[in-house]
Protein backbone atom coordinates (compact mmCIF):
# COMPACT_ATOMS: atom_id res chain seq x y z
CA UNK A 1 0.00 0.00 0.00
CA UNK A 2 2.80 2.55 0.58
CA UNK A 3 4.38 1.38 -2.61
CA UNK A 4 1.27 2.72 -4.30
CA UNK A 5 1.12 5.70 -2.42
CA UNK A 6 4.60 6.69 -3.19
CA UNK A 7 4.06 6.03 -6.67
CA UNK A 8 1.50 8.42 -6.98
CA UNK A 9 2.78 11.35 -5.16
CA UNK A 10 6.09 11.00 -7.30
CA UNK A 11 3.56 11.38 -10.13
CA UNK A 12 1.92 13.83 -8.65
CA UNK A 13 4.82 16.38 -7.69
CA UNK A 14 6.57 15.48 -11.18
CA UNK A 15 3.17 16.78 -12.97
CA UNK A 16 3.12 19.70 -10.64
CA UNK A 17 6.49 20.44 -12.03
CA UNK A 18 6.35 20.16 -15.72
CA UNK A 19 2.55 22.56 -15.26
CA UNK A 20 4.87 25.09 -13.62
CA UNK A 21 8.06 25.21 -15.69
CA UNK A 22 5.79 24.93 -18.60
CA UNK A 23 3.71 28.69 -17.29
CA UNK A 24 7.33 30.07 -16.48
CA UNK A 25 9.08 29.40 -20.23
CA UNK A 26 5.99 30.18 -21.79
CA UNK A 27 6.12 32.57 -24.79
CA UNK A 28 3.52 34.91 -23.13
CA UNK A 29 3.73 34.61 -19.36
CA UNK A 30 7.52 34.18 -19.26
CA UNK A 31 8.74 37.68 -18.50
CA UNK A 32 5.62 38.02 -16.41
CA UNK A 33 6.59 35.56 -14.57
CA UNK A 34 7.75 37.04 -11.49
CA UNK A 35 4.53 38.64 -10.63
CA UNK A 36 2.64 35.43 -10.62
CA UNK A 37 5.39 32.99 -9.26
CA UNK A 38 3.36 32.86 -6.12
CA UNK A 39 -0.47 33.21 -7.26
CA UNK A 40 -2.96 30.78 -5.80
CA UNK A 41 -4.09 30.43 -9.11
CA UNK A 42 -0.63 28.87 -10.13
CA UNK A 43 -0.92 26.52 -7.80
CA UNK A 44 -4.21 25.16 -8.77
CA UNK A 45 -3.20 24.42 -12.27
CA UNK A 46 -0.32 22.97 -10.72
CA UNK A 47 -2.55 20.67 -8.98
CA UNK A 48 -5.25 20.43 -11.09
CA UNK A 49 -2.70 18.46 -13.47
CA UNK A 50 -1.18 16.48 -10.42
CA UNK A 51 -4.57 14.98 -9.71
CA UNK A 52 -5.00 14.49 -13.79
CA UNK A 53 -1.44 12.47 -13.40
CA UNK A 54 -2.51 10.22 -10.30
CA UNK A 55 -5.53 9.39 -12.40
CA UNK A 56 -3.63 8.68 -15.80
CA UNK A 57 -1.00 6.45 -13.39
CA UNK A 58 -4.28 4.90 -11.98
CA UNK A 59 -5.52 3.73 -15.62
CA UNK A 60 -2.85 2.68 -16.88
CA UNK A 61 -0.62 0.76 -14.24
CA UNK A 62 -2.10 -2.17 -13.93
CA UNK A 63 -4.00 -1.82 -17.40
CA UNK A 64 -1.34 -1.06 -19.42
CA UNK A 65 2.31 -1.24 -17.91
CA UNK A 66 2.87 -3.82 -15.01
CA UNK A 67 5.76 -2.96 -12.80
CA UNK A 68 7.20 -6.15 -11.67
CA UNK A 69 7.37 -6.76 -7.46
CA UNK A 70 11.38 -7.44 -7.74
CA UNK A 71 11.97 -4.62 -9.68
CA UNK A 72 14.76 -1.90 -7.66
CA UNK A 73 13.85 1.08 -5.82
CA UNK A 74 14.34 3.34 -8.87
CA UNK A 75 12.36 1.81 -11.37
CA UNK A 76 9.58 1.86 -8.94
CA UNK A 77 9.72 5.25 -8.84
CA UNK A 78 11.13 6.27 -12.66
CA UNK A 79 7.19 4.72 -14.34
CA UNK A 80 4.83 7.23 -12.15
CA UNK A 81 7.44 10.22 -12.80
CA UNK A 82 7.33 9.22 -16.60
CA UNK A 83 3.75 9.53 -16.30
CA UNK A 84 3.90 12.84 -14.26
CA UNK A 85 6.05 14.10 -17.16
CA UNK A 86 3.58 13.15 -19.70
CA UNK A 87 0.40 14.53 -18.20
CA UNK A 88 0.02 17.73 -20.05
CA UNK A 89 1.03 16.01 -22.97
CA UNK A 90 -1.66 12.91 -22.65
CA UNK A 91 -3.99 15.84 -21.81
CA UNK A 92 -3.40 17.55 -24.68
CA UNK A 93 -4.86 14.41 -27.05
CA UNK A 94 -6.90 14.86 -30.18
CA UNK A 95 -7.98 12.97 -32.57
CA UNK A 96 -10.27 15.44 -34.86
CA UNK A 97 -11.98 18.60 -34.69
CA UNK A 98 -15.50 19.52 -35.39
CA UNK A 99 -16.08 22.85 -37.37
CA UNK A 100 -19.35 24.74 -36.43
CA UNK A 101 -20.54 28.32 -36.98
CA UNK A 102 -16.57 29.08 -37.22
CA UNK A 103 -15.79 27.42 -34.26
CA UNK A 104 -13.20 24.48 -34.15
CA UNK A 105 -13.93 21.85 -31.09
CA UNK A 106 -11.28 19.62 -30.37
CA UNK A 107 -12.63 15.88 -29.87
CA UNK A 108 -10.69 14.15 -27.38
CA UNK A 109 -8.83 14.93 -24.22
CA UNK A 110 -8.42 18.24 -25.34
CA UNK A 111 -12.02 18.56 -24.96
CA UNK A 112 -11.88 18.92 -21.43
CA UNK A 113 -8.13 20.54 -21.01
CA UNK A 114 -8.72 23.74 -23.48
CA UNK A 115 -11.56 25.25 -21.59
CA UNK A 116 -9.30 24.55 -18.81
CA UNK A 117 -5.95 25.69 -20.27
CA UNK A 118 -8.43 29.08 -21.50
CA UNK A 119 -9.70 29.77 -18.16
CA UNK A 120 -6.22 29.71 -16.36
CA UNK A 121 -4.92 32.25 -19.38
CA UNK A 122 -7.45 34.36 -18.68
CA UNK A 123 -6.70 34.11 -15.08
CA UNK A 124 -3.02 34.82 -15.48
CA UNK A 125 -3.74 37.73 -17.78
CA UNK A 126 -5.83 39.43 -15.24
CA UNK A 127 -2.95 38.73 -12.45
CA UNK A 128 -0.21 40.30 -14.64
CA UNK A 129 -2.44 43.10 -15.63
CA UNK A 130 -3.73 44.11 -12.02
CA UNK A 131 0.25 43.97 -10.14
CA UNK A 132 1.86 45.19 -12.99
CA UNK A 133 0.06 48.14 -12.79
CA UNK A 134 1.44 48.76 -9.31
CA UNK A 135 4.68 47.62 -10.08
CA UNK A 136 5.49 50.19 -13.15
CA UNK A 137 3.42 52.67 -10.63
CA UNK A 138 6.71 54.05 -9.61
CA UNK A 139 8.82 54.05 -12.79
CA UNK A 140 6.12 55.69 -14.70
CA UNK A 141 6.28 58.37 -12.12
CA UNK A 142 9.92 59.06 -12.43
CA UNK A 143 10.67 58.46 -16.36
CA UNK A 144 7.78 60.58 -16.69
CA UNK A 145 9.61 63.94 -15.28
CA UNK A 146 12.71 62.44 -16.87
CA UNK A 147 10.99 62.50 -20.56
CA UNK A 148 9.94 66.50 -19.31
CA UNK A 149 13.38 67.65 -17.95
CA UNK A 150 16.26 65.53 -19.44
CA UNK A 151 14.80 64.86 -23.18
CA UNK A 152 12.48 68.09 -23.32
CA UNK A 153 9.32 65.57 -24.36
CA UNK A 154 10.80 64.74 -27.08
CA UNK A 155 10.06 60.77 -27.12
CA UNK A 156 12.04 59.78 -30.00
CA UNK A 157 14.90 60.94 -28.45
CA UNK A 158 13.50 58.90 -25.03
CA UNK A 159 13.33 55.93 -26.98
CA UNK A 160 16.25 56.39 -28.97
CA UNK A 161 18.25 56.28 -25.27
CA UNK A 162 16.28 53.01 -24.47
CA UNK A 163 17.32 51.15 -27.58
CA UNK A 164 21.04 52.26 -26.79
CA UNK A 165 20.62 50.72 -23.31
CA UNK A 166 18.98 47.79 -24.82
CA UNK A 167 21.92 47.29 -26.57
CA UNK A 168 24.47 47.29 -23.87
CA UNK A 169 22.04 44.64 -21.37
CA UNK A 170 20.66 43.14 -24.01
CA UNK A 171 23.06 39.86 -25.31
CA UNK A 172 20.60 39.29 -28.48
CA UNK A 173 21.28 42.35 -30.58
CA UNK A 174 18.84 40.98 -33.32
CA UNK A 175 15.91 40.93 -30.93
CA UNK A 176 17.09 44.39 -29.78
CA UNK A 177 16.63 45.64 -33.44
CA UNK A 178 13.76 43.75 -33.77
CA UNK A 179 12.35 45.16 -31.27
CA UNK A 180 13.52 48.97 -32.06
CA UNK A 181 12.02 48.18 -35.72
CA UNK A 182 8.38 46.46 -34.38
CA UNK A 183 5.11 48.29 -34.94
CA UNK A 184 4.28 48.62 -30.94
CA UNK A 185 7.64 50.39 -29.93
CA UNK A 186 7.54 52.56 -33.20
CA UNK A 187 3.89 53.85 -33.04
CA UNK A 188 4.53 54.62 -28.68
CA UNK A 189 3.97 57.81 -28.11
CA UNK A 190 4.16 57.87 -24.33
CA UNK A 191 6.52 56.79 -21.22
CA UNK A 192 3.55 54.60 -20.33
CA UNK A 193 3.27 52.94 -23.69
CA UNK A 194 7.32 52.19 -23.77
CA UNK A 195 8.69 51.40 -20.52
CA UNK A 196 5.39 48.63 -20.59
CA UNK A 197 6.42 46.89 -23.73
CA UNK A 198 10.39 46.98 -22.81
CA UNK A 199 8.75 44.90 -19.93
CA UNK A 200 6.97 42.36 -22.01
CA UNK A 201 9.29 41.82 -23.94
CA UNK A 202 12.54 41.43 -21.77
CA UNK A 203 11.38 40.94 -18.99
CA UNK A 204 12.62 42.62 -15.06
CA UNK A 205 15.94 42.02 -15.20
CA UNK A 206 16.57 44.10 -18.07
CA UNK A 207 13.84 46.43 -17.40
CA UNK A 208 15.99 47.44 -14.18
CA UNK A 209 18.70 47.64 -15.59
CA UNK A 210 17.52 50.39 -18.37
CA UNK A 211 15.09 51.92 -16.21
CA UNK A 212 16.60 52.06 -12.31
CA UNK A 213 14.68 53.74 -9.89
Amino acid sequence: MEEYITSYFAAFISACIISYFRIYSSDKFHNYFFLIVVDWFLVLNCIIYGCISIGLLYLLKDNVVSIPVNNTQLNHYLYPIGIGIITKGVADVNFFNVKTDGFSIPIGLKTFTQPLDKFFEEKFDGVCFEKSKVYMEAYLVRYRHELLTNYRNDILRFKAAIILKLNSFHPDKKKTGEFESSLNFTKAISVDETLVLVLREFGPTIFNSIFPL
